[in-house]
């Protein structure tokens, strides 16, 4: 950090952030107020400094010392749910997917299983319905034009402004179906649904974890059997296109029902359900996993990183504020299973997580959609056990959170007016006798040009 001394000067500071900015910055004084998009000045240093801890003598008010990468950061902001205006979804579902559209400023909630009468039992079907999340308006209503036919427990990915759709899985057919490999494709140009080239037809799953990078989509995972015995660890690329597929290299490990992330160039895949040998039962297991691994697309590599701290499957996830946030989420304990409240921060190079929300009732199979600034959540289930005949409790909820403006924090080094400060690594220049004894000097965080270009409000490289 550079540090920039105006007049008589104390070690005390007062740090605020605008959220399109990194957590990496410049200071300039708080009487300047550049836009974001200003270039950078070069500012004269009596300090260059990126780390300070409380062992130092710093006291850190809304921001925290990362011991994985040594620096300290402003804490990223809390996410406060808000309900929608208008009426809200039309159904309650779950095991849809839901995608941004920038042309049209819209997210659209695809497909998925309804309940189109919550006292009646078995009538839940799969459905093509779509409905649209106006953001400027904040308000739901239903399509125009409907998918070309029904999916559930897909995945959706947008390239070019066009959204696709792909994979399908049947929990409750009888007899039972296996998957398709189904892809649909929505263009907004012509404002209509229709149908991509299929996944081969032995690789075809549902329940993976599907996400577009570098102009393609990319499908990891998943099953193909009803009763979800075959879960794979293979990786298959889509190219928009020329409308075709190849198969790359595959996963670590064999999962499914887990969100493929795009975050900072890699592919991250983490928890889900998934095969691996457990220490404590000395045995190979099928369950909820907090292995975490990405891919490079530049090597057609997985690498794997650490365990995550949760063990989940079932959740959405977004990238937001330069971490993954995961939404909801399901871990089956013994013959009943656990939908979690929570919406937490992730960073799955350091493991990092933090909680940002607290959700009023527990959720899995939800879907989460980032908007420029906005982040939307809807439908999901709440049923006792997922994939149940019984007890089934979809949802109909829907919340959207805007990114507060400016996001604040402080740090703070104790010093006397006449005393040198107790902070290691901080000297303060001579003195100025004509000043006020209660003088110090406040300073605001301006973004450095690679958080605007890589890790801002849509954190992708330029």
């Amino acid at each position: 950090m550079a540090v920039r001394a105006t007049g008589q000067w104390t070690p005390v500071f007062v740090v605020g952030l605008f959220l399109l900015a990194g957590w990496s910055s410049v200071y300039v004084p708080a009487s300047e107020t550049a836009p974001l998009s200003e270039p950078q000045e070069t500012l004269p240093t009596i300090m260059n400094k990126q780390n300070f801890t409380v062992q130092q003598g710093f006291t850190l008010t809304n921001l925290s010392f990362d011991t994985a990468t040594g620096l300290t950061s402003l804490n990223r902001p809390d996410v406060s749910w808000t309900a929608t205006t208008g009426m809200g979804l039309i159904t309650l579902r779950t095991g849809a997917c839901s995608a941004y559209l920038p042309i049209t400023n819209e997210v659209f909630l695809i497909g998925g299983r309804m309940d189109a009468n919550p006292t009646q039992t078995g009538d839940e079907s799969p459905t093509k319905m779509v409905e649209i999340y106006d953001v400027a308006n904040k308000s739901w209503s239903p399509a125009l034009e409907d998918m070309k036919t029904t999916q559930q427990y897909h995945g959706c990915a947008v390239v070019n402004n066009k959204i696709y759709a792909i994979g399908d899985h049947y929990p409750f057919s009888s007899p039972a179906q296996q998957a398709t490999g189904l892809v649909q494709v929505y263009d907004p140009n012509q404002g209509n649904w229709s149908y991509g080239t299929s996944m081969p037809a032995t690789k075809s799953v549902g329940l993976a974890g599907v996400a577009s990078l570098g102009g393609m989509v990319y499908v990891a995972g998943g099953v193909t059997a009803s009763d979800r015995s075959d879960m794979n660890d293979r990786l298959m690329r889509y190219d928009p296109i020329n409308d075709s597929w190849t198969e790359m290299a595959s996963m670590n490990n064999k999962r499914h029902s887990f969100d493929l992330v795009a975050f900072r160039g890699k592919l991250i895949a983490y928890g889900g359900v998934a095969t691996f040998f457990d220490p404590v039962a000395n045995t190979t297991v099928q369950k909820e996993t907090n292995l975490t691994e990405a891919y490079d697309p530049a090597t057609d590599t997985w690498t794997q990183l650490p365990n995550a701290t949760y063990a989940m499957s079932a959740y959405a996830a977004e990238v937001y504020n330069d971490e993954i946030v995961i939404h909801g989420g399901y871990e089956l304990t013994g013959w009943s299973g656990t939908a979690s409240d929570k919406t937490y921060g992730y960073d799955p190079f350091t493991n990092r997580w933090s909680t940002r929300a607290t959700l009023q009732i527990g959720m899995f199979d939800s879907t989460l959609a980032r908007a420029n600034n906005t982040l939307v959540y809807a439908s999901g289930d709440s049923s006792y056990t997922r994939f149940n005949t019984w007890s089934i409790q979809y949802l109909a909820e829907t919340e959207y959170h805007i990114n507060p403006s400016e996001q604040v924090g402080m740090l703070t080094c104790e010093a006397t007016p006449k005393a040198q400060p107790v902070c290691s690594g901080l000297h303060s220049p001579p003195s100025n006798p004509l000043a006020p004894q209660s003088a110090f000097n406040t300073e605001r965080l301006r973004p450095n040009k690679r958080w605007l270009l890589r890790l801002g409000n849509q954190p992708r490289l330029p």
